[in-house]
């Protein structure tokens, strides 16, 4: 099962997270003075859900295996959450004035439909053009990019030679 928790900043910079389908009878909510502590407190709610219902029923629902929880993002948080991209430049790669683009992360005004479908094109773009990146003599598990691979040694030192 996977659900996808969209992630909004308030005027009072206060964030929420709401799901898009409940877990059996449950809607997990998050909230925070931080992004980071309103996903731990969106995950903990869905952890301690789980955990009723395995107490409840002497066994874990399947609802539960497999689960795989996304987050979208307002674009304020979005640029928070991913505070290496250059608000400035991502404009620029989008093709938005820079101006309105600083607008629309600080929540003075929220981007059009236009805007909008400019961003995420832009961000769809972005995100192929990193999955295809790599280093040289180096080795991704695509599946699992957490996971330590070694270059390969030989092919290493003969690049050296």
């Amino acid at each position: 099962m996977k659900i996808i928790g969209t992630i909004e900043k308030s005027k009072t910079a206060y964030y929420s997270i709401y799901p898009d389908k409940d877990i059996l009878d449950f809607a997990p909510f998050g909230y925070g003075f931080s992004l980071v502590e309103a996903k731990e407190d969106f995950m903990k709610g869905i952890e301690e859900y789980r955990e009723k219902k395995r107490a409840e029923l002497n066994y874990i629902p399947k609802e539960f295996d497999n689960l795989i929880v996304e987050f979208r993002y307002d674009i304020s948080t979005l640029f928070e959450a991913f505070d290496f991209l250059n608000v400035s430049k991502f404009a620029k790669y989008a093709g938005i004035n820079e101006s309105k683009m600083r607008q629309y992360t600080s929540g003075a005004c929220d981007p059009g439909v236009k805007a909008s479908q400019k961003i995420s094109s832009a961000l769809v773009t972005l995100g192929n053009a990193l999955l295809s990146a790599a280093l040289p003599n180096t080795q991704i598990d695509r599946d699992n990019p957490e996971k330590k691979v070694s270059p390969n040694i030989e092919q290493s030192a003969e690049v050296r030679q």
